[in-house]
């Protein structure tokens, strides 16, 4: 239960006010911290950190051509009834979904970049 308020805690601002992409950032890593931790497994946190890292940089790298990302609030609200239920199989799938929104959403500003004029002219 404390990891869940803590959770609530980090989401709570972001749903008050229509967060920046920075803003955004920082929500997702606390929420993605919350529940490494909550799952008590250092291997697994020290692996998911490293992980974290690397799309981390992608978000930086990329942050001006990602889409609104707002939706990854709620997406982190859906993964906390989840946990707070106790359903596994749901938070899974909810986490899973989460990790493949971002994904679309940097493929989809690579592919903008690439496409740019500017790209296209220094190939």
């Amino acid at each position: 239960p404390r990891h869940w308020a803590a959770m609530e805690a980090a989401l709570d601002p972001a749903r008050r006010r229509r967060a920046s992409p920075p803003d955004l950032l920082d929500v997702d890593r606390a929420c993605h911290e919350i529940i490494w931790e909550a799952a008590g497994n250092r291997f697994l946190t020290a692996t998911l950190d490293t992980l974290y890292a690397q799309s981390d940089r992608l978000w930086h790298l990329y942050l001006n051509g990602v889409a609104d990302t707002s939706e990854a609030v709620d997406e982190h609200d859906a993964i906390l009834d989840a946990l707070r239920a106790g359903d596994a199989d749901r938070a899974g799938s909810l986490v899973e979904a989460h990790v493949r929104a971002f994904d679309a959403h940097i493929r989809a500003a690579v592919a903008r970049r690439l496409a740019s004029p500017v790209a296209i002219g220094g190939r």
